[in-house]
């Protein structure tokens, strides 16, 4: 544990924020408390507040969010979230089924390089097909659907 990765150590449904690159990184703790597992948002598919977004990053289709620092930029989101509980910030996580993915892809995840096997561990989880996921090939895009089993 150190000061940087803290939160990271505490509760299920801490916010666990870093900087990479001079980009704020978004993640939330998912283990118990001395057990550092969580979960990185690399990318959303916004569908409300996107005039608030543009003015944050501004950035039009898939460039606005599909990526974890052009996500926490056009959402405004900042250090100051790093260690608060889930309910104690501005962000809500739904479980409505709003969007149901046709595929759940894994693969593995993107700059893990000379880790070992953790290196090609398939622990990222994506909407195959959807245009705000980062770093896939263009014929893999779903221009119709997004990747989704309809169009709510």
């Amino acid at each position: 544990m150190t000061r940087k990765n803290r939160s990271l150590f505490a509760a299920p449904g801490t916010v666990f924020t870093y900087q990479m690159h001079r980009q704020t990184l978004l993640n939330f703790v998912t283990q118990a408390v001395g057990d550092p597992q969580g979960i990185l948002i690399r990318a959303v598919q916004p569908i409300e507040g996107l005039s608030a977004m543009t003015q944050n990053r501004p950035k039009t289709g898939p460039a606005l969010t599909n990526g974890p620092g052009k996500l926490t930029q056009a959402l405004g989101l900042t250090m100051v979230l790093n260690g608060r509980l889930l309910p104690e910030t501005p962000l809500t996580l739904s479980w409505d089924p709003i969007f149901q993915p046709r595929e759940v892809q894994t693969t593995s995840r993107i700059g893990i390089a000379n880790k070992g096997s953790w290196t090609a561990a398939p622990l990222r989880f994506l909407v195959a097909g959807n245009p705000f996921v980062s770093k896939q090939l263009k014929r893999d895009i779903d221009l119709d659907r997004y990747g989704w089993r309809s169009n709510n």
